[in-house]
């Protein structure tokens, strides 16, 4: 209170330090740590994937053939379920209304934990090829196309050509597995979807005491048996089995973390400036300092007077950074390109909240321990003399100085070539060329219904009457 200018500042700076650190950790709280609505037992869900030996990084699908078998030997997984993303388009109304969605397996929201709102969930012969066509609808999709009417359930409505009843409505921010609004039984056959079209994603879920280390063998036992049996088709293949949450994440993991880094390195370079600040401020009290060490005040105490007086502002500091990490946050999706995935929650909960007191409280000992030390041991002598002009610390605060700005000037040196570097490596990946011209391009999907389109090549004659037009 008695020096607002020098409160004002090390609140600001810490305040900005802290709010892109906390930004950055809502991120990395999204992906990483916070539990995806609605799934239970989620640490047991696992991403099912065939891969070549050629290509072991990179992830096939699985054919269709080769699903029913894993499903049918598998003993280490609670459940097995395929999804196909497909879109949907729903007519009747004013207008034809396009959704993203998936053909998902009978059993897949059982086994997931999550029920209906309305009506039921599917029924294992709804699997089958020529089973009536039902769906489930998303929560939105209900609210909007079908203006919330709870007796939806049981109406039919027609999606892609054809007519399929509506069996229930989905619980809201449901959109499994990342942004779909319906839902339609997998209905596949091995004739249209032999074996070696590997297209499928497949999710399991590890029975109570099994680890995935466990699943893994078994799977790849059954994937080498599948290969030895089908070798036209499945030499060369086997498996992937990995958690569920760290395949959602693997593209963007990585980036995260090594942003958070840049961050921390920049609320560093803040908790140095405070730093540097109170060592000046320290000179002007090193007179008061005397005084209390004169009278019998330990160091030990004066230490702990100044790294209180760090922890308010480190406190106040974190307290307007989660105001700038509210912001952050809200700037940060609106530059995002593409709707995120629905498991994906960017709004603050405990973590974040901690996290933000957490590092202003660590920051408090960063930038408040050296000149607290450095203040607490004036020249009691020089100092206590009228016209006493030793600072905190004489040549030795000189020196810590310098080494906070020589470290302020690291870090910074660091961060200017990492973004140098990514400045550089961007430039190139703009200048590439990738034989075409992307300038004035759009993209865009077509959505085709079966009924109009029953044979294989009827798409494709469409797009060659289409594009010329």
């Amino acid at each position: 209170m008695k020096t607002p200018g020098f409160t004002l500042i090390a609140v600001l700076a810490l305040a900005l330090g802290i709010g892109g650190s906390t930004t950055i950790f809502s991120s990395i709280n999204a992906l990483l740590l916070r539990p995806m609505p609605l799934i239970q037992d989620q640490d047991r869900l696992v991403f099912v994937s065939q891969y070549f030996t050629k290509l072991p990084d990179q992830d096939a699908g699985t054919a269709f053939p080769d699903y029913l078998e894993f499903k049918k030997q598998v003993t280490t997984l609670e459940g097995l379920a395929a999804i196909q993303p497909a879109t949907f388009i729903i007519t009747g109304g004013d207008k034809p209304e396009r959704y993203l969605g998936g053909q998902i397996s009978a059993e897949a929201f059982s086994f997931l934990g999550v029920q209906p709102i309305l009506g039921r969930q599917f029924r294992p012969e709804e699997d089958q090829l020529n089973a009536p066509p039902v769906v489930l609808v998303g929560y939105d999709v209900w609210q909007n196309h079908f203006g919330g009417d709870r007796s939806v359930v049981g109406k039919t409505a027609t999606i892609n050509g054809k007519q399929a009843t509506i069996i229930g409505v989905m619980p809201k921010g449901w959109r499994f597995p990342e942004i779909c609004d319906l839902w339609m039984p997998l209905q596949l056959n091995e004739k249209d979807s032999p074996r070696g079209n590997f297209f499928l994603d497949c999710i399991g879920k590890l029975k109570k005491g099994v680890t995935i280390t466990q699943a893994r063998a078994e799977m790849e036992a059954i994937s080498r048996r599948i290969a030895a049996d089908h070798p036209n088709t499945n030499a060369g293949s086997s498996v992937h089995v990995k958690p569920f949450r760290e395949e959602l994440v693997k593209n963007f993991r990585t980036l995260t973390l090594l942003v958070m880094g840049a961050v921390l390195f920049v609320h560093l370079i803040a908790c140095a400036n405070v730093a540097n600040l109170l060592l000046a401020r320290g000179a002007t009290r090193a007179k008061e300092i005397a005084i209390r060490l004169a009278l019998g005040a330990s160091r030990s105490q004066i230490v702990q007077q100044l790294l209180s007086e760090s922890f308010v502002l480190g406190i106040a500091g974190s307290a307007l950074g989660l105001i700038v990490a509210v912001w952050g946050v809200d700037l940060m999706l609106t530059a995002l390109p593409t709707e995120i995935p629905f498991w994906i929650r960017f709004d603050f909960d405990w973590r974040v909240f901690f996290f933000a007191i957490g590092i202003g409280a660590l920051s408090s000992v960063i930038f408040g321990l050296f000149p607290a030390l450095q203040s607490s041991r004036p020249h009691l002598v020089d100092v206590l003399k009228d016209g006493g002009r030793s600072g905190a610390g004489g040549v030795k605060g000189q020196r810590t100085r310098s080494s906070l700005v020589v470290a302020e000037v690291a870090l910074a040196l660091i961060l200017l070539i990492g973004a140098g570097l990514m400045m550089r490596s961007f430039m190139t990946l703009q200048h590439t060329d990738i034989g075409a011209d992307p300038s004035n391009t759009l993209t865009f999907r077509v959505g085709l219904p079966e009924t109009q389109f029953p044979e294989k090549e009827m798409p494709g004659r469409f797009f060659e009457q289409l594009i010329p037009s």
